[in-house]
């Protein structure tokens, strides 16, 4: 009888262990339910759908909390979404999994070195170097430390290490020596990273041309690339063979309000000595408006006239030219503290460390001439890109109560007010509104006080505005804009 009893308990035991394999393989997570969720995932990161993958990769963690590939995933979500502080534990934790995997050293170091944590950053990106030497993210992570710690022996002989870099490393390298106040080595080097594109666009458009000469914007598009390659006076005689044909000079040529050819002839004009023809072209350029900004500084460094200056940071729209800020750098030693102060202004839209030594040159100006107009703007303008409202609108104020008649000082204040959230729409139409009187031409101010008007639904006011900016510039665009959608509302 207990030999029964005993069978009958074995067989239970084997029946029940057997059921709970068997419900066990059918409910436990499958390597087809992971791999779903982590590809998942990683093409919502790709879709930049940080909430949608951070579930997936949640989900895949859970499925399978020793694998590597969904915490690198919720560690690059984190940076992107700015959090650094988890970026590092998700990353950190992928490291602990896959010591031997390049990427999630890379990935805990971008982590270590968005929170700042450079040393941390430094021996990560050193780590996936020493497992994968021929891993360029980590030459590029290590330029960004050795860049923000500034540590330029280091940053030049990372940067000597690939003689090929990538364009992302290009760009950096390009700031670091444009950080470094080296302003015609940043122009030199990204020339250098350029010129196999540019010669290859040279030979391309000779060879067009010589197949097609109807192609009328190929001479054009070749001035713009020599000179851009350095072969000033290659673009010259490019220039000078087509003479003063009305081809060249008319639209057919592209030397229209959108294109660049005059402001590349005065370049070309400027390297190879010819400064009345750089001169006369820079003036066309700055006529056409587009790109008036690097026109008028080219005019002030040729020149030495401040008037140039002045007008220089009246144009409307901020266009960077790396050749013409490497023409500054000579200007610098001997320069008087108000040309510094604007050469540094200009600097500042590639860099915005530029503006506190802006600033600084500026006050240099102050202790002499405690109302200097241009001084007082240009503080203004460092102190307002840096961040330091109070400090900027203090400045706007004196330049107010000093230079009643300047329009600059009122629209500025506005600009201020709205920037700084401030809750007194009476007063920044009022301020707009005295800029306008002052320069009832400039299209800035007009369009600045038709939107203001706009927003409060002034919708007459400020289609009368929009009209009026566009009249007065080419070059509104965002008026056009703003007028269409008025129009569509009506």
């Amino acid at each position: 009888m207990h030999r029964y009893v005993l069978a009958a308990a074995v067989l239970l035991l084997v029946t029940l262990a057997i059921t709970g394999t068997v419900f066990y393989s059918h409910h436990r997570p499958s390597d087809a339910d992971y791999r779903l969720a982590r590809d998942r995932g990683a093409e919502y990161l790709d879709l930049h759908l940080y909430g949608a993958a951070l579930k997936e990769f949640e989900q895949a963690v859970k499925l399978r909390p020793q694998e590597a590939d969904p915490l690198l995933g919720m560690a690059s979500i984190y940076i992107q979404l700015g959090d650094a502080a988890k970026a590092v534990q998700e990353a950190d934790r992928a490291t602990q999994i896959e010591k031997q995997s390049a990427d999630a050293w890379i990935i805990l170091g971008r982590a270590h070195w968005q929170q700042r944590e450079f040393a941390e950053a430094g021996k990560a990106a050193l780590k996936a170097r020493e497992l994968d030497p021929t891993d360029a993210n980590a030459t590029e992570l290590l330029l960004h430390i050795y860049f923000d710690q500034e540590q330029p022996e280091k940053f030049k002989a990372e940067l000597g290490r690939d003689p090929k870099p990538s364009p992302a490393i290009q760009d950096l390298a390009v700031q670091f020596y444009i950080r470094q106040g080296q302003f015609a080595s940043a122009y030199d080097l990204r020339t250098r990273y350029d010129r196999p594109q540019l010669d290859r666009s040279i030979i391309e458009a000779e060879l067009a041309f010589k197949r097609e000469p109807g192609r009328t914007e190929l001479p054009s598009q070749m001035i713009r690339d020599l000179v851009r390659a350095g072969r000033f006076k290659e673009a010259v005689e490019i220039r000078g063979l087509t003479g003063q044909s009305p081809f060249f000079s008319s639209e057919k040529w592209g030397l229209t309000r959108q294109t660049p050819n005059f402001l590349e002839l005065g370049k070309a004009y400027w390297m190879v000595g010819r400064k009345d023809d750089a001169i006369n072209a820079y003036r066309r350029t700055s006529a056409e408006r587009v790109y008036k900004l690097p026109a008028e500084i080219a005019l002030a460094a040729i020149t030495g006239d401040v008037a140039h200056w002045r007008e220089a940071f009246q144009a409307e729209r901020p266009i960077q030219d790396l050749f013409i800020l490497s023409q500054l750098e000579s200007l610098l030693p001997k320069a008087d503290p108000l040309t510094r102060a604007f050469i540094f202004r200009y600097a500042g839209l590639f860099n915005s460390y530029f503006y506190n030594k802006s600033a600084e040159e500026a006050l240099h100006v102050l202790n002499d001439k405690p109302q200097d107009f241009d001084a007082l703007m240009t503080i203004a303008n460092a102190y307002q890109h840096l961040g330091r409202i109070d400090d900027a609108a203090r400045y706007l104020e004196l330049a107010k109560e000093s230079h009643p008649r300047e329009a600059e000082t009122f629209s500025r204040l506005a600009n201020l007010a709205i920037a700084s959230g401030s809750e007194d729409p009476e007063r920044i139409v009022d301020l707009m509104n005295q800029a306008v009187k002052l320069e009832p031409r400039n299209a800035g101010y007009l369009y600045n006080l038709g939107w203001l008007y706009d927003q409060i639904g002034e919708k007459a006011k400020s289609t009368d505005l929009y009209k009026r900016a566009i009249d007065a510039s080419p070059l509104s665009f965002e008026a056009m804009n703003n007028l269409a959608l008025t129009y569509g509302e009506w």
